[in-house]
């Protein structure tokens, strides 16, 4: 993950997998170990099914090839880079 916004969105997307499962999850953070830096992460109902939301529209957006592509500093730590028509 390359930005705080989509290592949020990951952890809100684990979050709602482990109460789907019957765990309960009250909060969450992200580490960045280059800075020892952690951010607390909201995990409200609220906050997840938001998250949850965006995947369905980002996926769906794939499936259906309406999805844009958003080349920029991510593309250098992604495994497609090699194949990707838009880097």
């Amino acid at each position: 993950m390359g930005t705080e916004d989509a290592a949020s969105m990951q952890i809100r997307l684990y979050a709602r997998r482990l109460a789907a499962i019957g765990e309960q999850v009250c909060s969450g953070s992200i580490a960045f170990l280059e800075d020892a830096n952690v951010i607390p992460v909201q995990v409200s109902e609220e906050m997840l099914t938001k998250a949850e939301q965006n995947a369905e529209k980002l996926i769906s957006g794939i499936m259906n090839r309406e999805s844009s592509a958003c080349p920029g500093d991510q593309c250098k730590a992604c495994n497609y880079v090699r194949i990707c028509r838009f880097v």
